[in-house]
């Protein structure tokens, strides 16, 4: 599998034989609605979306599970002790610098 991203809205997965696309909502979690699906044997153009006016099937249900896989950790920041998302920290003190 290749992970690419598109910019900061939108990541791909790729197999040999297809292609799914998916929109992210953030903090990185990608989101099926909007997701775009290509058979890149049969559309190597990527011209014919498979997903548009179709129920996601097998193929696309295992490709998004395989990008929700691995962006689980991305897509759940740790919590400050009040419960609001934080960054992570390089083990600094934010007020005096130091480890």
């Amino acid at each position: 599998d290749e992970l690419v991203f598109f910019g900061v809205d939108h990541v791909a997965v790729r197999t040999a034989d297809w292609k799914l696309i998916a929109p992210l909502n953030h903090p990185l979690q990608p989101r099926r609605e909007g997701s775009q699906l290509y058979a890149l044997d049969e559309d190597p153009g990527e011209q014919r979306d498979l997903l548009r006016g179709a129920e996601p099937g097998r193929v696309a249900e295992d490709l998004f599970d395989r990008l929700t896989d691995r962006f689980g950790e991305a897509a759940d920041p740790p919590q400050s002790p009040e419960g609001t998302a934080r960054a992570p920290t390089d083990g600094a003190n934010e007020e005096t610098g130091t480890p």
